[in-house]
């Protein structure tokens, strides 16, 4: 059976299609394409405990979701044995768009990444070089194929406009891989049990994404343990260019741990709304440690007209700092005088949105 998106265009054509900025997901992906967002996110509350025999870290974690999010598109076709034969010669020939997966290499996902983080127009963004094969939302298709039992050859492909910063503790790829099993949950006819499944499988912070809003997360930070009214405070990003391994910044905390006291814990624990929740990140030092820009971003921020120093914070492992504002308007002030200050930055606020097709 010959897949109807493909069959007038090599490999090569339609990799340079989707890039094209004036994109149209219809015209170069075509019929029964998803659109969908995968919001950021913020840790109101991140304690880390020592590492467990497994080398994880058990965890209390309040994540929220933000109104900044990547869109993504995808759809799924059966895959026709030509066009397999070319995505193989053009994956022989060094492309990094297209992976295979599959206990018999029956499904081909190819992963287009627009970088719009810079702030340039469609125009002038830029493709962000992740291979395929390492991109979490091609394993996000690849897991929930196997768990869904496809056996079939299938094309699944997935266009991503990346609008939250990468190694940035805002959870962007999670969010991603989430927004990826939500559409593919809908096109494929999965039920959402097998979905959080799957999910759970991904990473800490994929199941939070499936729920969004705001949410309190236990174990390895995958466990979830309650919800909690969200809000809709506004916020302004910060962040320096460098990003933080996340690996590093553990590494660094092993080092040199900073746990929350038993008195945050409880009243943590004890919260019901976000605005309940006590601000704290025990991973803060060890992301100064890991990268020293961020102590640059952390007093910046504090130190600017209308910020309350205690109410700055740094998300995940860093390397984004958020800060609320009295207004979207003082958000977006804040944010044009980080840009001047040479860091990346966006106006924001806290929001209910979770990863899933529209």
């Amino acid at each position: 059976m010959t897949n109807p998106a493909l069959n007038t265009a090599s490999v090569t054509d339609i990799l340079a299609e989707a890039a094209n900025a004036q994109f149209r997901a219809a015209d170069f992906m075509g019929e029964g394409v998803l659109r969908g967002i995968a919001p950021a996110k913020v840790n109101l509350f991140l304690g880390v405990g020592p590492a467990r025999a497994d080398g994880l870290h058990e965890v209390e974690n309040v994540m929220h979701a933000l109104a900044l999010h990547d869109v993504l598109h995808v759809n799924a076709h059966p895959l026709d044995e030509a066009f397999a034969r070319e995505a193989q010669d053009a994956i022989a020939a060094g492309s990094d768009a297209l992976a295979f997966a599959g206990t018999e290499g029956q499904l081909l996902v190819s992963v287009d990444v627009v970088d719009k983080t810079t702030g340039l127009g469609e125009a002038q963004a830029s493709p962000l070089r992740i291979p395929a094969a390492e991109n979490l939302a091609f394993r996000a298709a690849a897991a929930l194929a196997k768990a869904a039992g496809r056996e079939a050859p299938e094309h699944v492909r997935i266009r991503i406009e990346k609008q939250v910063p990468a190694q940035a503790g805002l959870g962007g790829g999670s969010s991603d891989a989430a927004c990826v099993l939500s559409c593919l949950a809908q096109l494929w006819g999965v039920d959402a049990a097998l979905t959080a499944q799957v999910a759970a499988t991904l990473g800490a912070d994929v199941p939070f994404f499936l729920k969004g809003g705001c949410a309190r997360y236990i174990g390895a930070g995958e466990s979830f343990a309650g919800a909690l009214q969200p809000a809709r405070t506004p916020l302004v990003l910060v962040k320096p260019h460098a990003g933080v391994s996340t690996r590093d910044a553990y590494a660094a905390f092993d080092a040199d741990p900073v746990l929350p006291s038993e008195e945050l814990l409880a009243q943590m624990r004890q919260a019901r709304t976000a605005g309940e929740v006590p601000l704290f990140n025990g991973l803060a030092n060890a992301a100064d440690a890991v990268q020293p820009e961020v102590v640059h971003v952390r007093e910046w921020l504090c130190a600017q007209d209308g910020v309350d120093a205690a109410r700055v914070l740094m998300s995940g492992s860093g390397s984004a700092f958020f800060a609320e504002a009295g207004s979207f308007a003082q958000a977006s002030a804040l944010a044009t005088a980080a840009k001047a200050a040479g860091f990346w930055a966006r106006p924001t606020s806290l929001s209910r949105l979770r990863a899933q097709a529209m």
